[in-house]
């Protein structure tokens, strides 16, 4: 069983590209987002009709088969990023925000456009890219966040995809630990895994190893977007738990360390060091 490490952003796109394509298709009809009154409503419809285009496009464009080759499996997933994070950007620009979140729209509208036009000319180590972070809707202020997830529950345009819903990783808010476990993770928490980036074990009593070359990325001028293989391995041992696409592992004070985690349709677990809880 093989495992690759994943740049940042590359593993960004994988975590919002998952959950919502469990929760996407059906009809395509609002991929231009709602336009909006600036009144809540007419605001939750819209992002929720732009979120489940966006949706759809990517279970499209993440369809096809990946390349065995890492350097080509990047450069592929960013081209295909390309129209599904345009036409969201787009569909989130026509949107009325409520007063109160005027200033936070315009600033992530402007995040959104950026990440569009760096994808666009190819510039995939681009700054903007990381402004993504796990959700492409990221850091709304909790009050305003709060009322509209409320509406959207309510909302027959959010059942599609919710992006106030935090048991999806590309939630607009919340922390993936405390959400339900990925199948697909939970199947693959079984034996060994190697490859040229490291080795992950997985014991029968609760407990894993993961030793994992932690390089960092790249994007030469004459080489594809690539994340580095050349340091020596980090060694992570402790107890595992299979959270919301992400493993982690929690030494006996009870403090984790969290690997994002992805296992694509070809069967290759993609792995990416996150954060310590």
């Amino acid at each position: 069983m093989r495992f690759s490490v994943l740049g940042r952003f590359i593993f960004a796109a994988l975590l919002v590209a998952a959950p919502l394509a469990a929760c996407g298709g059906g009809d395509n009809t609002a991929a231009t987002g709602g336009g909006g009154s600036g009144a809540d409503k007419a605001y939750v419809t819209g992002l929720c009709n732009g979120f489940a285009a966006f949706s759809t496009s990517l279970e499209k464009a993440f369809s096809g088969p990946t390349p065995a080759d890492l350097g080509a499996a990047f450069t592929q997933l960013f081209k295909a990023m390309v129209q599904p994070i345009q036409q969201f950007s787009d569909a989130f620009g026509k949107l009325q925000p409520p007063a109160d979140l005027a200033d936070w729209h315009k600033t992530t509208a402007t995040q959104l456009a950026a990440a569009a036009k760096a994808l666009k000319d190819g510039k995939f180590d681009d700054p903007t890219l990381q402004g993504l972070s796990n959700s492409p809707i990221p850091n709304m202020p909790d009050a305003p966040r709060q009322r509209l997830e409320a509406i959207a529950a309510k909302t027959d345009a959010c059942k599609k995809a919710n992006p106030f819903d935090t048991s999806l990783g590309g939630g607009s808010s919340g922390s993936s630990g405390s959400r339900a476990a990925t199948p697909a993770l939970k199947d693959a928490a079984k034996g060994t895994w190697s490859g040229k980036f490291g080795t992950i074990v997985f014991n029968a009593d609760g407990t894993a190893k993961f030793d994992i070359k932690n390089c960092g990325t790249e994007s030469p001028s004459n080489a594809p977007f690539g994340a580095v293989d050349t340091c020596s391995p980090d060694s992570y041992t402790g107890k595992l738990t299979v959270g919301s696409y992400e493993y982690i592992l929690a030494d006996s004070s009870g403090a984790g360390m969290h690997f994002q985690a992805y296992v694509a349709k070809d069967k290759r677990m993609h792995v990416g060091i996150g954060t310590v809880s």
